[in-house]
């Protein structure tokens, strides 16, 4: 219980969020090289990372939107689009009716 109340720390989150781009940045420098195979596996890493930063603070817009760019990059679009929902739905819209 305490230890997952310390993973909800701001400070915690943002360097969970500052690893998470430095294996975002990677999976995107792995494309550049191509090879597919590891950019797969760092953008993996960068949704895993991400994932636990989304549950620590699920209000939080710029934590879930990152984490949407990283579950596109990693090939899930519907997961992405499933992914922003409830930041859609705060503004009074579904996915449905955003054209």
């Amino acid at each position: 219980q305490m230890c997952r109340g310390l993973l909800r720390i701001a400070e915690i989150v943002t360097a969970q969020m500052e690893l998470s781009y430095a294996h975002y940045r990677s999976g995107t420098l792995a494309l550049k090289r191509g090879d597919a195979n590891a950019a797969r596996f760092y953008y993996r890493r960068c949704v895993a990372v991400r994932e636990e930063a989304v549950a620590a603070q699920p209000q939080n817009t710029e934590t879930r939107l990152a984490l949407a760019r990283a579950i596109a990059r990693a090939g899930d679009h519907l997961g992405a689009i499933a992914t922003l929902d409830p930041v859609v739905r705060r503004f009074g819209h579904t996915l449905a009716t955003v054209q």
